[in-house]
């Protein structure tokens, strides 16, 4: 990477950063709900906007239906009203079976993939809202993961800038490091032990040090299934919103992985 494009991504990544925090720790519940929900429209058009270049069966204002019936059908499931949560549910289900029908494409196909933009945009994003506001440690929560998935990316990068020599995932892609993966793993250590143990004090050592290589290893997999995807649709870049970053998702990939797996590990157990 240039200098002048990793100076421009640190800046930008400050940046974000601050107000990342702001929103974290100080939005209330509407607000941090609503900008969860634009966020996650913004990362639904940069999939639609590559799909669609790419040829899939797929119709963007479909998928933003998608995005808001299955953002407020989850809302209405986990704050009590079932009923309404049903209505909304048939909804969706109507969007997504006529999705393929606008895109004028093979039906099955276009199915699948309004579900992968369900899974791996929308509901990620609205599981932020779900750690944020079901425990009263929240905003601690959530910057545990981001945290973790921070310094691995960190890590990682320089790791595998300095001592990378073979291939991760070539076919995927081949800038990664089984080395820079290692380094990242001892990121997100660093920040388990610190955060999680001596300050949060989440689990038992044995308990946070496994739940900590668990979310890097799934921190690892997002930034994988993203470049998976590009590499499929044949862009570099999902979108050009963050300066020296890309879009939503390529900024997101490892967080759209994460949060919802510490989300089920502290549900489950």
């Amino acid at each position: 990477m240039p200098r002048s494009e990793l100076s421009q991504r640190v800046v930008s990544g400050l940046i974000l950063a601050s107000f990342s925090l702001i929103y974290i720790f100080y939005a209330s519940e509407l607000p941090f709900v609503l900008i969860a929900c634009f966020i996650g429209l913004i990362g639904t058009y940069e999939f639609g906007r590559a799909g669609i270049g790419r040829g899939l069966p797929l119709h963007q204002a479909g998928l933003y239906l998608n995005h808001l019936l299955s953002f407020s059908a989850l809302w209405f499931y986990f704050y009590g009203d079932e009923q309404q949560s049903k209505l909304f549910i048939y909804a969706l289900l109507g969007s997504i079976l006529a999705g393929p029908v606008l895109a004028k494409g093979k039906f099955i196909s276009g199915v699948i993939w309004q579900l992968v933009a369900l899974i791996w945009v929308t509901l990620p994003i609205y599981i932020i809202t779900l750690l944020r506001f079901e425990d009263e440690r929240g905003s601690l929560l959530i910057l545990f993961v981001i945290l973790t998935a921070a310094f691995n990316d960190i890590f990682a990068y320089f790791g595998g800038k300095k001592f990378g020599k073979h291939k991760l995932a070539a076919a995927i892609s081949p800038n990664k490091t089984i080395e820079g993966s290692l380094f990242g793993y001892l990121g997100g250590l660093m920040v388990g032990i610190l955060m999680g143990g001596y300050y949060l004090e989440l689990f038992p050592w044995p308990t946070l040090i496994l739940v900590t290589l668990i979310l890097v290893f799934s921190a690892q997999v997002g930034d994988l299934i993203e470049s998976k995807f590009k590499r499929y649709c044949g862009i570099k870049d999902t979108g050009n919103i963050l300066p020296g970053h890309g879009g939503i998702l390529d900024r997101f990939d490892a967080y759209l992985t994460s949060l919802p797996t510490f989300w089920l590990i502290l549900h489950f157990f």
